[in-house]
């Protein structure tokens, strides 16, 4: 079934928190990691294993909540990091998206507009 809403739930494998980066492994979806270039989307509740976790897959309209691992300022591309994080690391994937509002550091929740 197809699925025009942008947002589709999944089964959590592990913990996964609102605004982490998600992909899928094995049906179910764990978090981002850095060096991965499978983005799905964006958790939209927090979840616990095999428990359902609603997802914004990267085609989406709208912007995102996401969690922030370092300071980023306004403006700023941010980039795929550890844990479903993201950063403003320019590694080997492409930008997720540009910081709408600036994070003071690790763990705070940033709006951003997604990159495709």
């Amino acid at each position: 079934m197809k699925n025009t809403s942008g947002i589709r739930s999944f089964i959590a494998n592990a913990t996964i928190p609102y605004g982490a980066r998600v992909e899928l492994s094995s049906g179910k979806v764990i978090l981002g990691t850095a060096s991965s270039a499978n983005h799905l989307g964006i958790a939209q509740n927090d979840a616990v294993a095999d428990q359902v976790v609603a997802v914004a897959l990267t085609n989406a309209s709208g912007t995102q909540e996401m969690i922030a691992a370092v300071a980023i300022t306004a403006g700023a591309l941010v980039y795929p990091a550890a844990s479903g994080k993201v950063n403003t690391t320019v590694g080997s994937n492409a930008a997720v998206g540009r910081a709408l509002q600036a994070a003071s550091g690790d763990n705070e929740i940033i709006e951003v507009a997604p990159v495709l």
